[in-house]
C-alpha cells in the first residue's frame, strides 16, 4: 500500500484501461481481467515506491511512447487510447520487475481436486506474461484471420519504456539526516 494511503493513481489507471477497452470495443474480456488483475497485484507497490506523480509520469510517458510507435505499425492498429492505455499498463510492469526483482506474488496453484495457495517469483509470472505476448504478436503478424499484432506489440513496447523510464523516476534526493544525539 503507497505511503499516501489508496494506491489512487493505480486505481485511475485500471479505470483508464477498463474505459479504453470498453471505448474500443474490445470484446476480449479475459485480457481486460487479466490486465486489471495483474495491475491490481503489481501496481501498488509500483506506487509505493515511485508515489503517485511519479507513477503517472511513467505512465504518461510510455503512454506517449507507445502512441508514437502506433503511427508506425500503420492502419491495422487499434484505438489510440486503447493504445496508450496497454502501454502505460505494460510500463507498470517493467518497472516493477526492475524495481523488485526478488518479488514474490501469492497465486493459486490447481492441485488435483483443490486449489493451494502458493509464492511465486513476480518475476517468472512477467517472463511467462513477456513471452505470451512475443508469441501473440508472431502469431499476430503471421495470421491472415486479421488478427492484429499491435496491442500485444504495444504490450512489449509500453513494459520496455517501463524498465527504462523507471530508474530516472525512481532516484530521489536524499536529505541527509540530522545528527543523532546521544542517549544518557
Amino acid at each position: 500500500m503507497p505511503r499516501e494511503g489508496l494506491p489512487l493513481a493505480t486505481l485511475a489507471l485500471g479505470l483508464l484501461v477498463a474505459i479504453a477497452h470498453l471505448a474500443a470495443g474490445a470484446h476480449e474480456l479475459a485480457w481486460l481481467a487479466l490486465d486489471l488483475l495483474a495491475l491490481a497485484v503489481l501496481g501498488p507497490s509500483v506506487e509505493s515506491s515511485l508515489g503517485r506523480a511519479r507513477l503517472l509520469a511513467l505512465c504518461l510517458l510510455a503512454g506517449a511512447l507507445c502512441l508514437g510507435a502506433r503511427g508506425l505499425l500503420g492502419e491495422g492498429s487499434p484505438a489510440p487510447l486503447l493504445f496508450a492505455a496497454t502501454g502505460a499498463l505494460a510500463a507498470v510492469l517493467g518497472a516493477h520487475l526492475l524495481l523488485y526483482p526478488r518479488a514474490r506474488v501469492a497465486s493459486l496453484a490447481p492441485i488435483p481436486f483443490h486449489f493451494t495457495i502458493v509464492e511465486i517469483p513476480s518475476a517468472l509470472l512477467l517472463a511467462l506474461w513477456l513471452l505470451a505476448q512475443l508469441a501473440l504478436a508472431a502469431a499476430g503478424l503471421e495470421s491472415d484471420l486479421g488478427a492484429s499484432p499491435a496491442p500485444h506489440l504495444a504490450h512489449l513496447g509500453g513494459f520496455a519504456a517501463g524498465a527504462l523510464l523507471v530508474w530516472p523516476l525512481a532516484h530521489r534526493v536524499r536529505r541527509p539526516l540530522p545528527p543523532r544525539l546521544p542517549v544518557y
